[in-house]
């Protein structure tokens, strides 16, 4: 049977099986997208940095935020774990209010640090202070359980570095750090907690660039826990506590809260409170926060009740937790004279 390939037959089956053609090779690009999408190694919970910016708080130039983002990746601040970073704006959609989109975001365990208001600047007109309750917002989050005990946080930072033996803090309140200590947890348990550590580390001599990178990524941890904690007291020491606390309330089955039930924490740093003291200070002066951030308030912007929380995402991401540590260090040092020793 004659089955040689000639320019007629060649015409021919182009000319009746195009459709055909054309579809199998779509159908082979469809199928190639499936698997490289399916198979590619993804970013962990706390390999991606989001700061998210709620609804009520506004930014006087969005690129800001992006930029601050990507200085701290290529300083170092954030660590070699942070494999990517967003500025994640929430705000109402349509019937969906911005609370609603949060529990969504939450529902993945997206986002790292929140900044919030709680509404303490606006005004309300007396007699309608139950329908318009500015402080609603920021209640809500709290008590859907989204953002760290501020205290707590800071505590469990510590523990981390010093409870697996990483940092050993001497009696004379310096520290030294147990390297052998980090190279074993990073070998045994890190390389083994995302696909993508695999990959990067496979030689033994990548291996040991990675105990490198963990023994500074440890560091910082520790460090950033140490300034935090020190600008806090200082705070506090100049009669300025820069906690910023709300009400976690318990609820009844009908929805309405039981007395007695409510307790007060805190739940992020009051930018506010922060920054007013340095603004127009002659031997410290700082920028004005409401220069890059702020809300409104009865017609005007202010900073007053910018409030700066952290997500609690501990169970999901155990090591990459205290990355917002970072973050908050770096709102610290820019916009107050805290922290340093």
């Amino acid at each position: 049977m004659d089955i040689k390939v000639n320019g007629n037959r060649l015409k021919n089956m182009l000319s009746y099986d195009w459709v055909k053609i054309v579809v199998a090779i779509v159908a082979g690009i469809v199928v190639w997208v499936l698997l490289f999408t399916m198979l590619a190694t993804r970013s962990t919970v706390g390999e991606e940095f989001v700061f998210m910016v709620y609804e009520n708080v506004k930014t006087v130039n969005s690129a800001k935020n992006g930029s601050l983002l990507s200085d701290m990746k290529k300083d170092g601040t954030l660590s070699f774990d942070v494999l990517e970073l967003n500025v994640s704006y929430l705000n109402s959609a349509g019937q969906y209010s911005a609370s609603y989109m949060l529990s969504l975001r939450a529902s993945v365990q997206e986002g790292d640090v929140l900044l919030i208001s709680d509404g303490r600047a606006v005004e309300v007109e007396e007699g309608k202070e139950d329908e318009e309750d500015p402080s609603s917002e920021i209640s809500s989050v709290i008590n859907g359980g989204y953002l760290y005990n501020f205290e707590t946080f800071l505590t469990d930072a510590r523990t981390y570095c010093v409870s697996n033996g990483f940092i050993v803090e001497n009696q004379d309140g310096t520290y030294s750090v147990d390297e052998d200590e980090i190279e074993t947890y990073f070998l045994n348990v890190r390389l083994k907690s995302a696909g993508n550590y695999r990959k990067t580390f496979r030689t033994e001599l990548q291996k040991q660039e990675g105990v490198k990178l963990e023994i500074k990524r440890i560091i910082a941890i520790y460090e950033n826990y140490l300034f935090v904690k020190r600008a806090i007291d200082q705070a506090k020491a100049e009669d300025n506590d820069i906690l910023w606390y709300g009400d976690l309330k318990q609820y009844d089955e009908d929805g309405k809260v039981i007395e007695g039930e409510v307790k007060t924490y805190p739940f992020g740093i009051d930018l506010y409170k922060l920054n007013k003291p340095f603004i127009d200070s002659q031997t410290d002066k700082k920028a004005d926060i409401s220069e890059v951030w702020y809300t409104y308030a009865n017609g005007k912007t202010t900073s007053e009740g910018l409030v700066m929380g952290v997500f609690d995402f501990q169970s999901y991401q155990p090591d990459l937790q205290y990355e917002s540590l970072a973050f908050i260090k770096r709102v610290i040092e820019t916009y107050s004279g805290y922290g340093h020793v």
